[in-house]
């Protein structure tokens, strides 16, 4: 079986360097990031803390998971999301 080939247009050094003229002047900034980095994500910092209380609350039944689910996304405060986007170089 042939491998999947992303198609993609190729752009030109000029074009990119106007575009990132652009996004300059408008006060925005082009971050270069790996493809994937879970340590430039708050999303992943959310979901540890989430699963460390699930682990602890040690539901075993369904209703139970249920309710210690709600307990962790309640646990989840402003206070946490602003930091984690902090901790992750985000201007918050």
């Amino acid at each position: 079986m042939e491998p999947c080939k992303k198609p993609y247009t190729p752009i030109s050094e000029g074009a990119i360097l106007k575009l990132f003229h652009y996004i300059y002047e408008k006060g925005a900034y082009v971050w270069f990031l790996p493809v994937y980095s879970p340590d430039l994500n708050p999303i992943e910092l959310l979901w540890s803390k989430v699963k460390a209380i699930l682990r602890k609350l040690e539901a075993r039944t369904h209703e139970e998971l249920q309710k210690a689910l709600r307990m962790a996304l309640d646990a989840v405060t402003l206070v946490d999301i602003k930091s984690w986007f902090k901790l992750d170089g985000y201007n918050c």
